[in-house]
């Protein structure tokens, strides 16, 4: 479903964006951010990303552009 995978890949940049501005990319440092960076996404905010992609989905299916 596209709507899913456009949920996760924005779920994916919000991790990503915390991972960058709260490591120092050691490997022990990573090893302890990416559960973190991965919890800090709230599900408020997947919810967020979910019902945008499916706005745009709609919005093409009506012919918008």
């Amino acid at each position: 479903n596209l709507t899913y995978k456009n949920a996760t890949k924005e779920t994916k940049s919000s991790a990503k964006r915390y991972a960058r501005n709260n490591c120092d990319y050691s490997f022990k440092a990573l090893e302890k951010i990416v559960p973190e960076a991965l919890n800090s996404v709230s599900l408020e905010q997947i919810r967020r990303y979910a019902r945008r992609s499916w706005r745009f989905m709609d919005a093409y299916r009506k012919g918008l552009t």
